[in-house]
């Protein structure tokens, strides 16, 4: 968005330092996109066999580009309000006691929708076999859905988006950022 305000010829200065009891009501970052769980399947042979079951672990962990980059951006001090999508199922509940520690005011739980899983088979050297993505919440990050936040959008100094969500938002959030 910074360059398409760059080519438009419009400032792209950044406003001052709010206090800290505005971070909540007015951002000066934004991060829209998706969250995953992760599921890391590693095996514990040499040679993965299909079509068999495989000795080996499984780990779950946090992911998803826009979660990974409101998280990281948490963690150095910024507070960006996150927005994305999620299910009504207990990975949202998992990933929501995650992110406590983040601005996740602005992700919306939709009922009757999975969140977003992805499945990694990876080789006991760590190569990717297999990769598996459940992520069609991801199209839920609509204009519609994030045009409520048109004001936090215009006024905010950074938005980070994830490619993950639709054509149709990254372009109405560039036109509006």
């Amino acid at each position: 968005c910074a360059l398409t305000k760059l080519k438009q010829g419009k400032k792209t200065t950044s406003p001052s330092q709010p206090k800290r009891s505005d971070l909540k009501s007015h951002p000066r970052t934004i991060v829209i996109g998706g969250i995953n769980v992760d599921f890391i399947a590693k095996g514990k042979q040499e040679r993965l066999l299909f079509g068999q079951t495989n000795p080996g672990s499984v780990y779950q962990s946090f992911g998803g580009v826009g979660r990974n980059i409101a998280d990281c951006l948490t963690r150095l001090g910024e507070h960006p309000l996150f927005i994305s999508a999620i299910g009504n199922d207990t990975h949202a509940d998992s990933v929501l006691s995650y992110c406590r520690h983040m601005n996740t005011t602005a992700v919306a739980r939709i009922p009757e929708q999975r969140t977003a899983t992805y499945c990694a088979v990876i080789t006991e050297e760590g190569e990717l076999s297999l990769g598996l993505g459940d992520m069609d919440i991801h199209q839920q990050v609509t204009k519609q859905y994030v045009s409520q936040f048109e004001q936090q959008l215009s006024s905010a100094s950074l938005v980070c988006l994830d490619g993950n969500i639709p054509v149709s938002t990254i372009d109405y959030v560039c036109s509006i950022a």
